[in-house]
Order: C-alpha cells, then structure tokens, then sequence
C-alpha cells in the first residue's frame, strides 16, 4: 500500500523474470501476525530466496533467522537493519539529506525544520546528514526545529507539522523525511495560506509523486528500482551459488532533484 515499495517490487520482478523465476509479493503492514503468517507459508512452500523490505518487528527477527537456518537465503532491501539477512540494499540516506541541506544553506536558510519520525533508524541516518551540513556552515544544530512525527503516513506529517507551526515562529524551509510526511506539510500550508516557497522552502525526501504536486517539490531522489534489481541479483547468486559467497552490503547514492519549491529566503523589513 506504501508506493515506496512499488519501485523495489518492480527491480524484483524484472530480473527474477529474465532469470526464469516467479515472485511472490506479501505486504504485511508491518504487523507481526501477518509476518509471520507469510514467513510460515514461505517454509511450507520451500521457496528458494525471500527478500524483505520492511521495518523492524519480533516476529520478522525470528522468521528470517528460521529461514537462513533452513537454508533459505534472505536479502534485505530498504528492511531493518536490526534483521540479520546474509545480504543487505539501501541508499546512503545519510549523504541524501546532506545535500539537501546543504543546498537550503546555500540558498540562505538559516531557520530550517527538519520533519523525522520518532525511533526510525533510518530517520536518525538522515539528521546526522542534516547536522553535518550545518556543521559545516558553522548553523548551531537547534533541537526545537525537529518536529517528530510517528510514523511515515501524510496523517503523521499534517498533525505534526500542525502543532509544530502553531506553537513557534515559522521556519524558513522545511526537510521531509519522505514523501508523505511532505504532503502533509502541503495540506497543512494550504490550510494556514502559507506560500511555497514564497514563505516556506519545502524538500521531501523520495521521488515518487513529488515532480506532480501542486507545486512540484524539489526532493531526495531515491533509486529504489535499481535497489530491487540489485537486491534480486544477489539473492539468485546465492540460490545458484550456494554458500561460497560472503556477507555483501550495497550502498546506492541518492540524488538531490530541484524543482520549483525552494527559493532564497525572503529579506527581513
């Protein structure tokens, strides 16, 4: 249902197709029952490789242990990296929203919230990226401009980004850490009749709908189909090759898009 995993599903079935292997896709909500449902089904099948590409949850730990001491190769791509898979696929997210950043500082921006989600790993990679650009910049890291939503949905984002506007002075410029959050921020500045980026300097991290949205968004770009493809790759040298190959971790870049909702700040007076 998140269409952050319709890329990867896509690299997935594109390189299993031409190698001659079928896939089976589970959305499992990130609920544990239904994780371990599907890892159970995947031991009765007897499937020959799993790829995940989902957060952390007890149930997933254990079922990925289940299937590697079964002789189950498993990949992740984009999934916990509290899992222990034989093999791993992410972006560097951390260089990603470095040059986000970077690129707002360069604009002028000085006061620029960060939209994170509370206890994601990912997120933290993410802000360390944010505090490195401003290190750099000699900008004081300020706690009070990180707003933290729950999770990753646009609901998340809106009531955030909601309160967060309602209790302080209005940032300059504002770093989503996804797409959806940033939708979130669009509704809540249509709501407020805040310009962007007149008023507010947006940048959404993804790059799935962001070049469509009223106004387009200048955004992280995340290579999440070439992540499936390369996440399918591995799991089938594996199927084929057994277990002579070592532990392996791919580190993709991610691009900065620029787009119509960033602009230098306005001027004081």
């Amino acid at each position: 249902t998140n269409p952050f995993y319709a890329g990867i599903a896509r690299g997935i079935q594109d390189v299993a197709f031409t190698r001659g292997y079928s896939v089976i896709l589970c959305n499992n909500d990130n609920d544990t029952t239904k994780t371990e449902r599907f890892f159970k089904m995947f031991l009765r099948s007897r499937v020959e490789g799993i790829i995940y590409s989902t957060p952390y949850n007890e149930a997933l730990r254990e079922m990925v242990e289940r299937a590697i001491e079964s002789g189950i190769p498993v990949v992740n791509c984009y999934g916990s990296t509290r899992v222990p898979a034989l093999d791993v696929v992410w972006s560097d997210a951390s260089s990603g929203c470095y040059k986000a950043m970077r690129y707002l500082l360069e604009l002028g921006h000085r006061e620029i919230a960060i939209l994170k989600v509370k206890g994601s790993g990912v997120s933290e990679r993410r802000l360390d990226g944010c505090r490195k650009a401003l290190e750099e910049f000699g900008v004081p890291f300020d706690p009070s401009l990180v707003i933290e939503a729950s999770d990753y949905s646009q609901k998340s984002g809106y009531l955030s980004t909601k309160i967060f506007l309602g209790n302080r002075k209005k940032p300059s410029a504002l770093l989503g850490f996804n797409e959806q959050l940033s939708i979130g921020v669009l509704r809540v500045a249509k709501e407020e009749r805040v310009r962007i980026p007149e008023d507010l300097s947006l940048i959404a991290v993804d790059d799935i709908i962001a070049g469509v949205l009223e106004p387009p968004l200048t955004a992280v770009a995340i290579p999440k189909y070439e992540a499936g493809e390369m996440a399918a790759s591995l799991l089938l040298e594996r199927i084929e090759q057994g277990d002579k190959i070592p532990l392996r971790q791919i580190v993709l870049e991610e691009q900065l898009v620029l787009r119509s909702s960033t602009q230098a700040p306005k001027k004081e007076g």
